[in-house]
């Protein structure tokens, strides 16, 4: 069973300036820091199961975020695989787009040399 399992995980911090009213006042100092603990179970045959529970919070204006993101991936060769999953969250990864419209399916297509 241990070699199912593959447990990871993500840190990210990013310090930035931000408006709190779009394009008008004045900018403030912003923390953004995402932190995400990630498991992979191998199911059977090429196909794996992806958990994810990611926190993100920006610091100076006291938000705070937390949710679950679910996939099955399935490797379709030695280079290359393709997933599908469920993010319930309403953010995604990238510190640069904090837009909070994140949620819902995504399709994965990942490749290597």
């Amino acid at each position: 069973m241990i070699h199912r399992l593959k447990v990871g995980g993500k840190y990210a911090w990013k310090n930035s300036a931000i408006r709190m009213d779009r394009g008008e006042g004045p900018f403030i100092e912003a923390t953004t820091t995402l932190t995400i603990l990630r498991a992979r179970y191998h199911l059977v045959g090429a196909l794996d199961f992806l958990a994810e529970y990611r926190w993100l919070e920006v610091d100076e204006i006291g938000d705070e975020k937390q949710g679950a993101l679910l996939g099955v991936d399935l490797q379709l060769g030695n280079h290359i695989g393709v997933g599908v999953g469920y993010n319930f969250t309403d953010f995604n990864d990238r510190l640069t787009n904090l837009d909070y419209e994140s949620n819902g399916w995504f399709l994965n297509v990942t490749g290597r040399l």
